[in-house]
């Protein structure tokens, strides 16, 4: 009744241990990596073209309304010209005679005759002084 059973699978053996090289200069290999089967490419953020569309339209929408609710539902804010009264998005502001308060000029219509269209003026416009650029926020 003392029969000997033997298992292959759990032989025991002498290991030797493998002692690790001092620095060498090749760089060891990378260890394998899990290939991984995506049915859609991810961005950046893991996230699908679709899902990123979906994200920008929402950030869209919310910038909308931010811009409705601080312009009151008007897409700009206009000012009118000092000079033709003409509303406009985009004025100059400038010194334009001898009393040397600032006025605010639209620059399709009033600008040129008021500073003989050069930045600077010119020797005929010697009061003119240029101020700068207001420009409507909100559009």
């Amino acid at each position: 009744d003392n029969a000997v059973v033997k298992h292959d699978s759990f032989e025991e053996e002498e290991e030797e241990e493998e002692e690790e090289p001092q620095h060498t200069n090749k760089a060891p290999p990378p260890p394998p990596q899990a290939t991984v089967v995506r049915a859609r490419k991810k961005g950046i953020r893991g996230e699908t073209s679709e899902e990123r569309k979906a994200r920008k339209d929402a950030l869209k929408l919310e910038k909308l309304r931010k811009r409705e609710k601080r312009t009151n539902g008007e897409a700009k804010q206009l000012k009118p010209c000092d000079i033709c009264g003409h509303d406009s998005d985009l004025l100059i502001r400038c010194q334009i005679d001898a009393s040397g308060d600032w006025k605010f000029v639209c620059g399709k219509r009033c600008w040129k005759s008021v500073s003989g269209g050069v930045t600077d003026g010119d020797a005929d416009h010697p009061h003119y002084r240029y101020g700068g650029l207001w420009k409507a926020h909100g559009a």
